[in-house]
């Protein structure tokens, strides 16, 4: 049986021989010999580099360089189904982001990188943990992984959210789902802080996230929790248009380079590659694979300051009325301040053009409609007054899980979290905004609702026309 080998195979090993000063002639005659009897070297599941020639300055000492000429091929660990990070199409050839950094350090390195290809993440652990194989291309660091691997700085940071069904409302945060059942992916890294950090929640482990979403889709689950991006490319690939992402967990996906502990040498030369890769390159390869996102007009950062900053307001002035009315004594001059404190901030809000703010009875009544709340939702004042909410601004697949997290508030405490909502206006069609919500009690100890909304809409039609206008420019 015969083995091709491409003469730049053969330049790059000797290049290293040479720079690494390894003259001896019989050491030299070792290594052909062992070129032309690997079989790895013309195994279809190295990946091909056909990049551009790189310059680049690695500064590698001779034990990097020692160990890189003893390891012309090095296998690398994958997870199998996880795109657009990484993943094995059909042919069985690698894609997705890491796969293109394997590529640029292919380059840089004129070495070959040998696809170890297994079913699962957790089979790819297990190579791992058997010291099977020379490092993985993406994996989270956590403390149970340092037992046995050493970990490079990340090369990737995305947001891990929560994804759930729409008809089942806003989530919000992780400590939300004590009591549910949430869905994720055997080996994943959260699997260990959620046990240690939220034990009421009921964890299910799945193969993959594609099985993962379907135990939502057959609402098996509660939740999912899982990477952005990751769920994101699942859910428009399979169509599952009634999940959607319904909180963050504050966690990140650190996606970085990790070795065996007997392979420090690997990882300190990885890292020293890794510094060779331009942010042109990053901004390209997550291009590519994620489409470019850029945020116009008001950033949302920006209108979750404006939404606490206005819920803050609300909460100075509940603690301010709650001052005047203990002074008993001086009752006539508090009755008189609290006239014209109401006066002033009816004022402002009935001032203002771009902030909308509505009131609701404990039965969900309007109560109170600003000029802003007119012109947003397009109902009038006197219309508006005595309806109830769902049957004013809330969709039809909204009304029962908005009423159930209202009554939850008034009854339980759980106050609602700012977040952005898709409402209706009085000819049906949809308005986004992002909505806070403060809870007061009146004179006779009931139940207040109200709600800061501010519209948000251009914003999003901005930010849909760029990523369009981004997806078709890449193709």
């Amino acid at each position: 049986m015969s083995f091709k080998i491409s003469a730049h195979t053969v330049k790059g090993v000797l290049y290293r021989f040479f720079s690494a000063r390894f003259m001896n002639i019989n050491y030299l005659i070792i290594l052909f010999i062992l070129l032309l009897i690997n079989p790895s070297l013309a195994d279809n599941s190295i990946i091909n580099n056909n990049s551009n020639h790189v310059k680049t300055h690695l500064n590698l000492s001779l034990e990097e360089k020692t160990w890189l000429v003893q390891h012309p091929v090095i296998e690398v660990g994958i997870d199998p189904s996880f795109a657009p990070f990484e993943w094995l199409d059909n042919n069985q050839q690698l894609q997705g982001m890491s796969a293109d950094y394997l590529t640029l350090i292919q380059n840089i390195l004129k070495v070959k990188f040998k696809i170890k290809k297994t079913v699962s993440w957790q089979e790819t652990l297990d190579l791992a943990k058997a010291n099977r194989l020379d490092m993985f291309s993406d994996a989270n660091k956590t403390p149970e992984r340092e037992k046995y691997l050493l970990f490079s700085e990340p090369y990737i940071e995305t947001p891990i959210v929560i994804i759930n069904d729409i008809q089942k409302g806003f989530i919000g945060s992780i400590s939300y789902l004590k009591g549910k059942r949430v869905v994720l992916e055997k080996g994943f890294f959260l699997n260990d802080l959620i046990k240690s950090h939220y034990p009421d929640i009921k964890i299910v482990n799945v193969a993959n996230g594609s099985e993962a979403l379907q135990y939502l889709d057959y609402r098996l689950a509660d939740a999912y929790i899982g990477d952005a991006i990751y769920s994101n490319f699942l859910i428009q690939k399979n169509n599952l248009l009634n999940l959607r992402i319904s909180g963050h967990t504050g966690y990140k996906n650190q996606h970085r380079f990790a070795v065996p502990k007997d392979k420090a040498v690997l990882l300190s030369i990885l890292k020293k590659a890794l510094k060779q890769i331009s942010n042109k390159q990053k901004d390209q390869i997550l291009f590519k694979w994620r489409g470019m996102h850029i945020q116009q007009g008001i950033s949302l950062r920006k209108l979750i300051y404006i939404g606490i900053a206005i819920a803050l307001l609300f909460a100075l002035f509940t603690y301010w009325l709650f001052r005047l009315k203990k002074e008993i004594h001086q009752r006539k001059k508090i009755e008189q301040a609290l006239i014209e404190s109401e006066a002033r901030f009816r004022n402002v809000f009935e001032a203002t053009d771009a902030i909308a703010v509505h009131g609701y009875n404990k039965h969900r009544e309007v109560i109170y409609w600003n000029p802003a709340s007119e012109q947003l939702y397009g109902y009038s004042k006197n219309t508006a007054l005595g309806k109830k909410l769902e049957n004013l601004i809330i969709p039809d697949e909204m009304r029962e899980p908005v009423i159930q997290r209202i009554n939850d508030w008034i009854d339980n405490g759980h106050p609602i979290p700012s977040a952005e909502l898709t409402l209706k206006k009085s000819d049906g069609s949809p308005v986004d905004v992002f909505s806070s919500h403060v809870l007061l009690k009146n004179s006779n100890n009931e139940a207040e609702l109200y709600c800061i909304d501010i519209d948000i809409s251009l914003h999003k039609k901005q930010a849909r026309k760029i990523e369009y206008q981004a997806y078709y420019d890449t193709l």
